[in-house]
């Protein structure tokens, strides 16, 4: 859904599990399609969901294009099918022009623990929730919320049209 939105919207859109710290406005300046690596040197190549887009952005589209001819039965886990792995996959198969920025702007501490020390700009602090299974500990009556939403998700999406 975030890559629907950014694509027929554009906009900023961070994770869900992240506390922002400061303005991003002067980020996203200029029309492109914007993401944070994950570690420059843990996890080289991979990077973060996309946080930011001009409308109509194209790799977006050829994005949405390649996830839609995906079987819900065959979907791997989230990271592998249309996260951070699966990013960095469609980047090395399309060399697409994005702006990437440094991992530390969204992801100062690395889920393995290395916390980023530098002078630059931090702009957001990740906590890596479903990562380390955050969510697996909350209160029955919000876990059971968040199950009624999340239920009949295959269902819906099942039912939904496929551009073709």
């Amino acid at each position: 859904m975030r890559y629907e939105i950014l694509l027929e919207q554009g906009g900023f859109l961070p994770e869900a599990d992240s506390i922002c710290l400061r303005n991003v406005d002067e980020l996203f300046v200029l029309p492109s399609l914007y993401t944070a690596y994950e570690h420059e040197t843990k996890r080289p190549g991979f990077v973060s969901p996309f946080y930011a887009s001009s409308p109509g952005h194209s790799f977006l589209a050829q994005i949405l294009d390649e996830i839609s001819q995906l079987q819900p039965k065959s979907l791997l886990t989230p990271f592998m099918s249309v996260g951070n792995q699966a990013l960095r996959d469609f980047i090395k198969k399309w060399d697409p022009d994005i702006s990437i920025f440094p991992s530390y702007f969204f992801n100062p501490t690395y889920i393995r623990g290395k916390k980023y020390n530098g002078d630059g700009p931090v702009y957001a602090e990740q906590l890596w929730g479903t990562t380390k299974s955050l969510y697996e500990n909350l209160p029955d009556d919000q876990r059971a919320a968040a199950l009624a939403i999340t239920e009949n998700l295959t269902e819906i999406w099942q039912g939904l049209q496929v551009n073709s």
